[in-house]
């Protein structure tokens, strides 16, 4: 037999064009079995590495969170072209020696651009953090989070007052709305967090104190995993509701 209650509303949806490059806040969003519609199909590699996670990201580049890609046709970003805001101005493609040479300068090694059909992600298609959470972190850091410090897909707002209400939704189902075209998404699991939540993405300066809350409280996980179980559409505002069996 199934439980259902609504658990809370959708405050804000993110989209990341280019893997460790700065999100893009979206209204709504399409979502497909591979997450959202034109998320993380786009990543730098480091040509001189050979492990299993070989992307250039804000490990080794801090300020990366500070560029800002763009799609040329935002109404049809899987086959737009993608432009790149650069931190001193320059507005260049995304394939532009001018960015791969920068790019390349500041991790002093070789990269590429590689493009996926189905996203580069470190887990997990879709990834969602509550308001709760995002503030009690940072009342243990002792600092005012953004949530893009997380890299979430979904931010939610949680009609309870538990300090980590997603927690208690894995294994749950999760129906955003009540659209025909309504996404579901099961809760696979907490994510676990590394220092990149150090960084802030506005700035790129690390603060040691959030990853060591996370760790310290709350066994370095902040936020879910999901995957999606019905395609369609997501909304900001749309009411959750969560399913348990």
């Amino acid at each position: 037999m199934q439980n259902t209650q609504e658990v809370g509303i959708v405050k804000a949806l993110y989209r990341y064009p280019v893997k460790p490059m700065k999100g893009e806040s979206l209204d709504q969003v399409q979502v497909w079995w591979h997450g959202f519609e034109a998320d993380r199909r786009y990543a730098f590699i480091r040509a001189d590495n050979s492990s299993r996670f070989p992307w250039l990201t804000a490990r080794e580049v801090p300020t990366m969170l500070q560029y800002t890609p763009y799609f040329v046709e935002p109404t049809n970003p899987v086959d737009s072209d993608i432009r790149v805001r650069m931190p001193d101005g320059q507005d260049v493609a995304l394939d532009s020696s001018e960015l791969h040479q920068q790019l390349a300068s500041l991790y002093k090694g070789p990269i590429y651009l590689l493009q996926s059909g189905r996203g580069f992600f470190d887990s997990m298609d879709l990834s969602l953090i509550s308001t709760a959470t995002v503030d009690t972190i940072g009342e243990g850091a002792d600092a005012t989070l953004d949530p893009l410090r997380f890299r979430p897909n979904i931010l939610i707002e949680s009609f309870d007052d538990a300090l980590t209400p997603e927690n208690a939704w894995v294994n749950g189902l999760l129906i955003f709305g009540e659209r025909d075209t309504s996404v579901s998404m099961r809760v696979n699991r907490k994510d676990v967090r590394c220092m990149i939540t150090n960084i802030d993405p506005e700035t790129s300066q690390q603060m040691p104190s959030v990853l060591q809350t996370i760790v310290r409280n709350h066994g370095q996980c902040a936020g879910v995993y999901g995957s999606p179980e019905r395609i369609g559409t997501i909304q900001v505002g749309d009411v959750i509701r969560l399913v348990k069996e």
